[in-house]
């Protein structure tokens, strides 16, 4: 049965039953409450933080590509892997945020690692969401894995102004807040 589309909360309810579903589905899970309970506990906990993506982007999103963005939230890193291998995309944006969204939340760096160098690369648009997701979940080792010259030097920008910023007001650690404002000084009018 398919959610109804004109109800953000039933379709937010159909999105983490079907990805729970199918996660559990996939790693052989599927007897064991506790398990289930905990991965759509954690799928509720991540869409709800991912709140900046509209409603209306989620329509059309592939669920396959919900899939890998859950799993790499969840640090499933192997999974990922062969998600990858199947040709998910790591750069279509899911109820979940972008899979890199989602894995830097989380702190998951080897994740967020295999994200960016997937696909085509390490790209703009990869990073940016990676930055934003690091900040939002806090996770001061991911954020600066991000700006490290392994993924290439990383001026900011036009591009990741409105990442950083939204890193800025959503963050709850203290050094993240610091260095971001360092970033956006360039930025600032006073």
């Amino acid at each position: 049965m398919m959610a109804n589309q004109k109800e953000p909360s039933s379709y937010r309810a159909w999105v983490i039953r079907a990805v729970t579903n199918s996660i559990c589905n996939k790693i052989g899970q599927t007897d064991d409450d506790s398990v289930i309970r905990n991965i759509a506990e954690q799928l509720c906990h991540l869409y709800r933080n991912a709140d900046h993506f509209t409603y209306r982007s989620f329509q059309g999103c592939s669920r396959d590509n919900t899939i890998l963005a859950a799993a790499a939230y969840l640090n499933y890193q192997d999974f990922t892997k062969k998600l990858l291998a199947n040709g998910y995309d790591p750069e279509k944006n899911t109820p979940f945020g972008l899979p890199v969204w989602a894995a830097a939340f989380a702190g998951n760096n080897s994740v967020v690692e295999l994200l960016l160098t997937s696909g085509t690369g390490v790209t703009l648009r990869k990073r940016c969401f990676a930055i934003s997701g690091a900040a939002n979940g806090g996770h001061l080792d991911t954020f600066n894995l991000l700006f490290s010259p392994r993924f290439g030097h990383m001026v900011p920008g036009n591009a990741t102004y409105p990442f950083l910023k939204e890193g800025l007001y959503r963050t709850s650690n203290p050094r993240i807040f610091d260095q971001t404002v360092a970033l956006l000084k360039p930025y600032s009018h006073s």
